[in-house]
Protein backbone atom coordinates (compact mmCIF):
# COMPACT_ATOMS: atom_id res chain seq x y z
CA UNK A 1 0.00 0.00 0.00
CA UNK A 2 1.40 3.57 -1.04
CA UNK A 3 0.40 6.42 0.82
CA UNK A 4 0.77 9.40 -1.06
CA UNK A 5 1.63 12.89 0.41
CA UNK A 6 1.25 16.54 -0.84
CA UNK A 7 1.28 19.77 0.55
CA UNK A 8 0.41 23.10 -0.55
CA UNK A 9 -1.47 21.58 -3.32
CA UNK A 10 1.43 19.55 -4.89
CA UNK A 11 2.09 15.41 -4.10
CA UNK A 12 5.54 15.67 -2.50
CA UNK A 13 6.02 12.21 -2.27
CA UNK A 14 4.30 8.55 -2.14
CA UNK A 15 5.75 6.21 0.78
CA UNK A 16 4.83 3.21 2.03
CA UNK A 17 3.90 2.52 6.08
CA UNK A 18 7.56 2.08 6.82
CA UNK A 19 8.94 5.63 4.97
CA UNK A 20 6.11 7.58 5.88
CA UNK A 21 6.95 6.82 9.73
CA UNK A 22 10.70 7.59 9.07
CA UNK A 23 9.28 11.14 6.99
CA UNK A 24 7.76 12.25 10.10
CA UNK A 25 10.55 10.96 12.28
CA UNK A 26 12.81 13.02 10.25
CA UNK A 27 9.79 15.69 10.45
CA UNK A 28 9.22 15.67 6.71
CA UNK A 29 5.90 14.91 6.68
CA UNK A 30 4.05 17.64 8.55
CA UNK A 31 0.64 17.83 10.42
CA UNK A 32 -0.70 19.94 7.69
CA UNK A 33 0.12 17.68 4.96
CA UNK A 34 -2.76 15.77 3.13
CA UNK A 35 -2.65 11.71 2.81
CA UNK A 36 -4.60 9.70 0.13
CA UNK A 37 -4.28 5.87 -0.66
CA UNK A 38 -6.19 3.95 -2.84
CA UNK A 39 -9.52 3.41 -1.55
CA UNK A 40 -10.04 6.93 -0.18
CA UNK A 41 -12.44 9.35 -2.41
CA UNK A 42 -10.20 12.38 -1.37
CA UNK A 43 -7.37 14.18 -0.36
CA UNK A 44 -7.08 14.66 3.50
CA UNK A 45 -5.35 16.01 6.60
CA UNK A 46 -2.91 13.36 7.02
CA UNK A 47 -4.50 13.32 10.97
CA UNK A 48 -7.36 12.57 9.83
CA UNK A 49 -6.14 9.35 8.13
CA UNK A 50 -3.84 8.32 10.50
CA UNK A 51 -3.46 9.02 14.55
CA UNK A 52 -0.21 10.51 15.03
CA UNK A 53 1.82 10.75 17.80
CA UNK A 54 3.99 13.62 16.56
CA UNK A 55 7.92 13.61 17.26
CA UNK A 56 8.75 16.31 19.91
CA UNK A 57 8.82 20.05 18.51
CA UNK A 58 12.63 21.34 17.65
CA UNK A 59 12.81 24.59 17.74
CA UNK A 60 13.94 25.06 13.94
CA UNK A 61 10.11 22.96 13.06
CA UNK A 62 8.60 24.83 10.35
CA UNK A 63 5.24 24.25 11.93
CA UNK A 64 4.30 23.54 15.44
CA UNK A 65 2.19 19.90 15.84
CA UNK A 66 -1.18 19.87 16.71
CA UNK A 67 -1.51 17.02 18.39
CA UNK A 68 1.95 17.01 20.07
CA UNK A 69 3.62 14.89 22.52
CA UNK A 70 6.50 16.24 24.71
CA UNK A 71 7.54 12.84 24.95
CA UNK A 72 7.17 10.99 21.87
CA UNK A 73 10.11 10.25 20.50
CA UNK A 74 9.31 7.89 17.80
CA UNK A 75 5.58 8.28 15.73
CA UNK A 76 3.08 5.89 16.15
CA UNK A 77 -0.32 6.00 14.43
CA UNK A 78 -3.79 4.04 13.55
CA UNK A 79 -4.71 3.89 9.97
CA UNK A 80 -8.72 5.31 9.99
CA UNK A 81 -8.33 7.41 12.61
CA UNK A 82 -12.31 8.84 12.20
CA UNK A 83 -13.31 4.24 11.72
CA UNK A 84 -12.06 4.11 15.26
CA UNK A 85 -8.48 3.25 14.17
CA UNK A 86 -7.39 0.23 12.90
CA UNK A 87 -3.61 -0.44 13.78
CA UNK A 88 -0.81 -0.18 11.96
CA UNK A 89 1.73 -2.70 12.85
CA UNK A 90 5.26 -1.41 12.28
Amino acid sequence: MLIHIARDGREVGQFTVEELQERITERAVLPTDYAWMEGMESWQLIHQVFKIEWPRRQADDPVPPAHANSTATKPKFLYGANQGGRPINW
